[in-house]
C-alpha cells in the first residue's frame, strides 16, 4: 500500500486501516475467505492457538490441519535482506519460467501417440541442470 499525495488526516487514516487489516483477528477472516495462508507470526499463531482445535468451523479445521502439516513438513524460506535480491529473485523467476516454458514446448512437439511418462522423462532430463548452469553462469 502507498500514499502518493496526501494530507495528515489521510495518512492518520492509512495507519489506523493498516493496524485493523494486519490484526491477527482480522488476517483470520481474510485467511479463511481467501485461501491464503497468514503473512504474519502473530496470524499464524493465532490460527494454530489451541482456542480453535474445537471449533465447529470446516474451514478453520482444514486450514489448521494444514498449516500444522506444512509447519512439520517444510523448511520456510525467508529471503535475505541484501541489496539487488529484489532483481536477483526477478532473474531467478524469469530463468525458471524461460526454462519450463522451453520443457513444455519441446513435450508437446514430441508427445504425440508416445507415453506421456516416457516424453516426460526426455524433457526433464537435464532440466534442472540446465537451469542451474544458466544461474550460474548466465546462458
Amino acid at each position: 500500500m502507498c500514499v502518493i499525495k496526501s494530507t495528515p488526516e489521510k495518512e492518520y487514516a492509512a495507519a489506523v486501516f493498516l493496524k485493523w487489516f494486519t490484526a491477527a483477528e482480522q488476517k483470520l477472516n481474510f485467511v479463511l475467505s481467501t485461501g491464503y495462508f497468514p503473512v504474519t507470526k502473530e496470524a499464524y499463531n493465532h490460527i494454530l492457538d489451541k482456542s480453535f482445535e474445537n471449533d465447529t468451523d470446516p474451514r478453520i479445521a482444514a486450514l489448521r490441519a494444514t498449516m500444522i502439516r506444512m509447519h512439520q513438513d517444510y523448511d520456510f524460506y525467508i529471503p535475505p535482506v541484501v541489496d539487488g535480491f529484489d532483481e536477483m529473485q526477478r532473474d531467478y523467476e524469469e530463468r525458471l519460467r524461460a526454462i519450463a516454458s522451453s520443457s513444455r514446448e519441446k513435450y508437446q512437439e514430441q508427445i504425440g501417440d508416445r507415453d506421456s511418462e516416457e516424453v516426460f522423462a526426455e524433457i526433464a532430463k537435464g532440466a534442472y541442470e540446465d537451469f542451474i548452469n544458466s544461474m550460474m553462469f548466465g546462458y
